[in-house]
């Protein structure tokens, strides 16, 4: 059944206090102890099918998403929190493996699954299967409720809802592929999936440390209370996410010391664009960044995803962790090549967004790990 959405131009109700106070007592006490709940892979699919962009987004949304986006590729699923848009591709049977070898990738905060377009050609030629897909609220992929709160559990259940609907049962995945928020579900997928054998991992540039602006910094300190405001409508919320967000962007890209013009000002130019747009035409897109940003990758979390990856490399599972020598927004990065099992590969001249400022130098770094096993 299609989903019946109230016009995107109506405004929310303005909350009292007293529902404010309510509102956040109950996230509160939903995401108090962050980590406390382990995820517990389940023993039943989930997903129960396929639906279509129509019957996730009315006429309106989907006609502003469109220029900025692109048309929907690929395939929608309907799973336990929402829709999960992605896109599965097998290579030319000339180069495929057999068994077919799965590559997932998993994009970074406010991006989508176009930022792999050129990784994913590249595997494809290499004889991989790709899969893409888009968080909550990010892309075309919808959650069921706007203001979901989107952590660790939330995040793991959708990428298992994917595979346990694109894969054959006992299928294994191996490969796993995550730019910055992404890095950290490829480690979660490893840790929680134990049935689809996650075994390496391409982590590029992942958020296990980071260098936040302030606004964000002073945001995650009252997650919960902040949230509650954007939910019930307080204007200044989506400002102030959209803002923070830009400022990362401005400090994503490689610069030269000497004279800070970007090492790729195209690269840069078409990113912010791409940012500004999105924030304003996507309707859920302020929402899904600052859920994201606040029960996942809230600085208190960070040393347990460190602490899951140390874990998981225990267990033998491999790392290459790939990221520009000029990267101020991840810091620390070379200190995971203490870890057993795990890799650094330091691309020069390159900053955070590296998907974006030059696939070619990491593309052949992942072609050769995915194939060393």
């Amino acid at each position: 059944m299609a989903e019946v959405h109230p016009p995107i131009s109506s405004a929310p109700r303005r909350a009292s206090a007293n529902d404010l106070a309510k509102a956040s007592a109950r996230t509160h006490r939903a995401t108090k102890n962050f980590a406390n709940h382990a995820f517990v892979p389940s023993k039943a699919k989930h997903a129960v099918g396929n639906t279509t962009a129509a019957e996730v987004f009315p006429p309106e949304v989907l006609k502003s998403l469109e220029p900025v986006l692109g048309p929907p590729a690929g395939d929608f699923m309907k799973g336990r929190n929402g829709v999960t848009h992605y896109v599965m591709e097998e290579p030319d049977a000339s180069v495929a493996k057999t068994p077919r070898d799965v590559v997932c990738c998993a994009h970074g905060l406010g991006t989508n699954l176009h930022v792999y377009d050129a990784l994913a050609r590249d595997l494809l030629l290499a004889g991989f299967t790709v899969l893409r897909y888009e968080y909550f609220n990010h892309g075309y992929s919808k959650s069921d409720d706007t203001f979901l709160v989107i952590d660790e559990n939330v995040m793991v259940s959708q990428v298992e809802d994917l595979l346990n609907h694109v894969l054959e049962d006992g299928e294994h995945l191996h490969n796993f592929v995550g730019h910055s928020t992404g890095g950290v579900v490829a480690i979660m997928a490893a840790r929680s999936l134990p049935n689809r054998k996650i075994d390496h991992l391409g982590l590029i540039s992942p958020a296990v440390w980071a260098n936040k602006p302030l606004i964000a910094k002073l945001g995650e300190r009252v997650p919960s209370f902040l949230f509650n405001l954007m939910k019930w409508g307080f204007k200044p919320m989506d400002f102030a996410v959209s803002d923070s967000y830009t400022q990362n962007c401005h400090v994503a890209f490689a610069r030269d010391k000497k004279t800070k013009e970007y090492r790729y000002e195209a690269a840069y130019k078409k990113c912010l664009a791409g940012t500004k747009a999105t924030f304003a035409v996507h309707p859920y897109y302020t929402a899904g960044i600052m859920s994201i940003s606040n029960f996942y990758l809230n600085d208190s979390l960070l040393p347990l995803w460190r602490d899951y990856h140390k874990e998981i490399s225990a267990k033998g599972v491999r790392s290459n962790v790939v990221y520009g020598d000029e990267d101020i927004v991840v810091p620390n990065l070379g200190t995971l090549s203490t870890i057993e099992n795990t890799v650094c590969t330091v691309l020069p001249q390159q900053g955070h967004e590296c998907l974006y400022e030059n696939t070619a130098t990491v593309s052949p770094v992942l072609i050769e790990f995915f194939n060393d096993r």
